[in-house]
C-alpha cells in the first residue's frame, strides 16, 4: 500500500544557586517548579503546504524507514505536529502508532520522542527518569533545571494531562526513600550529582550537555537513553553550542563521536538531528 505523503514547509523571519548542602534535592526542583511565566511567541511564520514523493508503507515488508528518518529528522516542531495532523485527517489512523508498529529499538525510541512538542516531550523525559525501577534524578533535573518558567509551566500541563498526576506530586513521591537518606552523608553519591547537575546547568548549558554526552559514549558500550535525550531535546534549542563547546573541549566534532557510536537508521536520524558536521 502506498501513501501520499505530505511535507510542511515554514518559513520563519537558565537554576539557583546552592541553597544549602542539607536541602533535599526535591525540594529544590519543587521550588523551580513553582515558577510561572508567560508564554510569549515572538516569531511568526507562514505555512506552505506542497505534496511530496510517494511515502511508502506496506504490512508485508514494513515501513520505508529510510523515508521515515529523511522526512521527520528535517522537521521541525510546528510541522511535525502539521504532519501529523494531516496524516490522521488522510488516513484515518494515528501516526505515532503507526511508527510504533513499524520501527524497532533505539530508532523507534528517538523517533517517537522527537515527534512529540517540547512540553510533551520533556514531560515524557521526566516520567520515565521517575520510574521507580530506575530513577534518574540527573535526567530530570537536567530537563527542569534547564527550561524557563514559561517552560515549566507547560510541561506541568502537559505532564498532568498525560499521566494524571501533578509534576510536583509525582517528583516527591518518587524520591521520598533512598534519596532522602542521602543527605544524611555529605559524600552520597546520588546527592552531590544532583545539586552538581544544577549549577552547571545554570552556568553554562552547553557545556554541561557536552560532557554529559561525551560520557554517554565513552568507553564500551554506549547510554543511548542519556544520547537520545539530549540530542532530540536540545535540537532546537542550543545544539549548535553544544557541538561548538563538544569540539573545544574533546578535539572531535559531535557528528564524528555519535558516527562511531552508533548504526543503521538510528545513526542516521540522530545524525540528521545533529545537522552539519562542523
Amino acid at each position: 500500500m502506498t501513501f501520499k505523503f505530505f511535507q510542511v514547509k515554514l518559513l520563519t523571519p537558565s537554576c539557583a544557586k546552592f541553597l544549602s548542602i542539607v536541602m533535599l534535592l526535591p525540594l529544590i526542583l519543587l521550588c523551580r517548579l513553582l515558577l510561572n511565566g508567560s508564554m510569549s511567541n515572538k516569531n511568526e511564520s507562514m505555512l506552505l503546504v506542497y505534496q511530496s514523493s510517494d511515502f511508502q508503507l506496506t504490512s508485508r515488508l514494513g515501513c520505508d524507514t529510510a523515508a521515515v528518518v529523511n522526512i521527520l529528522a528535517h522537521r521541525d516542531a510546528t510541522q511535525r505536529s502539521l504532519i501529523q495532523h494531516e496524516y490522521r485527517a488522510m488516513y484515518s489512523e494515528d501516526l505515532l502508532k503507526r511508527l510504533v508498529s513499524e520501527l524497532r529499538g533505539k530508532l523507534e525510541t528517538a523517533v517517537l520522542l522527537w515527534m512529540h512538542d517540547p512540553a510533551g516531550r520533556d514531560a515524557i523525559v521526566i516520567r520515565q527518569a521517575l520510574l521507580p525501577d530506575l530513577t534518574n534524578l540527573d535526567a530530570a533535573t537536567e530537563v527542569i533545571c534547564s527550561r524557563t518558567p514559561s517552560q515549566i509551566q507547560l510541561i506541568k500541563q502537559n505532564y498532568q494531562a498525560k499521566f494524571g498526576v501533578f509534576l510536583e506530586q509525582d517528583i516527591e513521591r518518587h524520591t521520598s526513600g533512598d534519596h532522602k537518606k542521602a543527605v544524611k552523608s555529605e559524600t552520597s553519591g546520588k546527592f552531590e550529582r544532583g545539586l552538581l547537575t544544577i549549577l552547571q546547568c545554570s552556568e553554562n548549558p552547553a557545556k554541561y550537555f557536552a560532557k554529559a554526552l561525551q560520557k554517554a559514549m565513552k568507553g564500551l558500550g554506549t547510554d543511548d537513553t542519556t544520547l537520545i535525550r539530549i540530542i532530540v531535546t536540545r535540537t532546537e534549542i542550543d545544539m549548535q553550542y553544544i557541538k561548538a563547546e563538544y569540539l573545544r573541549k574533546y578535539k572531535k566534532t559531535l557528528n564524528d563521536a555519535v558516527h562511531s557510536d552508533t548504526s543503521g537508521h538510528y545513526r542516521t536520524f540522530l545524525l540528521s538531528l545533529l545537522g552539519p558536521n562542523n
